[in-house]
């Protein structure tokens, strides 16, 4: 359950949500390009323009104003700007499984503040941080951007993959990233990366090289040792790339204009992998594991995604698919002359379909502003969503039989499908409401976070508020 001292924060959710601010989002000259919706900090900054230059009534351009625009936020004529973030989620959930190991029925997944801004015009960065005990800092890094087609940024920040991952959790069309995002796809590492925007914002790319396989991998284990033995871990340091392309922007004069938020993207990732038992574990949702760490594996991880996206007027459209597998290097049972010998790659598979609708008529594309706001102006804006999604582990040599022996060439896998069905209340600019209705399906059910049930269902609620 969650800690009294958090239930303060529950009851200021609910104040803002019937007292937030009701102007409307401008769009500051920003436009969602290489994304349909708005992302928080560390992604790829592909679809951002740097800030526009604004008409300052001030005489002294160099005056230093604390002006309020979408949040508090300190200017210094146009040179420098600096705005302050905060964003806090509260989730009140219910459901036929155990989730105090998920942080239980009411629980606090996201306090945090930051700041965002740039200076010149050049020089864009961004610092972000929980607000909790022994919190860990989530975006922290400098973006060099001379040219909208040629930018390098530097610090730690979301390594360019998996278009959802990429999404800022506040942005997130339902409470939960589909697992395969969310255990695929590496997240946050250290590392520099070349992004940009051509060809008329038709081609956004992004390449880099980072410290390590990601916040999402799971700690690597060393193989057992004897006596006397040692092992150096070998450097898991990776590179990684994304494009993402618009392909009916070129055609605007002969393809309808509804068609020009068609986006398809394809990303990939390279990393190397330690001697053991190091690969990714899957689990559902919450927590339970239904696929463990079992099986030798050694030498590189290589990750693919594609994705696609289309959002026409109030509704979208959305598919990806990840796949990840791990090499299985010298790491057989032995051959003829006695020498370990090579496995196949461990593969884990995901994808997923959504759509959205916005029952109140606002565009979905670049992120949903309420045309109407709560309280004063209307009833903000109503959505309904659903996916549904896959996330299948194991495989290998199909001519063996599946083994869970931690050395088989055909691993024993499982798998979990999950079903989302959602509303969405974007109460004002700085609030949201949304209602999840999960349906989660073990494919054995002896791993199921109910024992020997296949079909688990929850449902939650979150408060959400951004500045």
């Amino acid at each position: 359950m969650g800690r009294l001292s958090d239930i303060p924060l529950a009851v200021l959710f609910a104040f803002l949500s019937l007292a937030g601010p009701i102007e409307a989002r401008p769009s500051d000259g920003q436009e969602a390009v290489a994304q349909t919706k708005p992302k928080e900090g560390g992604e790829p900054r592909e679809a951002q323009d740097p800030p526009p230059k604004t008409a300052d009534k001030a005489d002294d351009d160099k005056a230093v104003r604390f002006v309020w625009k979408n949040g508090p936020s300190l200017r210094v004529g146009n040179d420098l700007r600096v705005d302050f973030r905060l964003k806090l989620q509260a989730d009140f959930r219910g459901s036929d499984q155990d989730l105090e190991p998920a942080g239980g029925l009411l629980d606090f997944p996201r306090r945090r503040a930051g700041i965002k801004g740039h200076v010149f015009r050049v020089v864009a960065f961004e610092v972000e941080r929980d607000l909790v005990q022994n919190g860990v800092w989530r975006d922290v890094y400098v973006n060099l951007r001379p040219f909208n087609a040629l930018q390098l940024q530097a610090g730690k920040f979301k390594i360019p993959f998996s278009r959802e991952q990429l999404t800022g959790s506040t942005d997130l069309d339902f409470l939960y990233r589909s697992l395969a995002a969310e255990i695929l796809a590496p997240n946050r590492d250290v590392g520099f990366m070349l992004h940009g925007r051509a060809w008329r914002r038709t081609v956004a790319y992004a390449i880099g090289t980072f410290r390590g396989d990601g916040e999402n991998t799971p700690n690597f284990e060393p193989p057992p040792l004897l006596p006397g033995d040692e092992i150096a871990l070998p450097s898991p340091r990776s590179i990684a790339g994304r494009v993402v392309i618009r392909p009916l922007v070129p055609l605007a004069a002969a393809a309808p204009p509804i068609l020009e938020t068609l986006e398809v993207g394809a990303s990939a990732m390279r990393s190397e992998l330690p001697e053991g038992l190091n690969h990714l574990r899957g689990e559902t949702i919450f927590g339970t594991r239904f696929f463990s760490r079992g099986y030798y594996v050694n030498g590189p991880r290589t990750r693919i995604g594609i994705e696609a996206a289309w959002s026409p007027g109030p509704a979208s459209l959305g598919a990806e698919y990840l796949r990840v597998e791990d090499a299985r290097l010298g790491v057989g049972v032995g051959d003829e002359s006695g020498t370990d010998n090579d496995l196949p790659p461990l593969p884990a598979r995901g994808w997923y379909v959504y759509g959205t609708w916005a029952l109140t008529g606002e565009k979905k594309a670049g992120g949903i502003e309420p045309r109407r706001p709560f309280p004063l102006r209307g009833p903000g804006t109503i959505e309904v969503a659903a996916r549904y999604e896959e996330l299948r582990f194991g495989g290998g040599d199909t001519s063996e039989p599946a083994s869970r022996s931690p050395r088989a060439a055909n691993a024993a896998g499982n798998a979990v499908a999950v079903a989302t069905f959602g509303a969405n209340w974007y109460v004002n600019h700085f609030v949201k409401v949304q209602l999840n209705a999960i349906r989660e399906r073990v494919e054995d059910p002896s791993t199921s976070p109910l024992a020997d049930r296949a079909s688990v269902w929850t449902i939650a609620c979150r408060l959400q508020f951004v500045m």
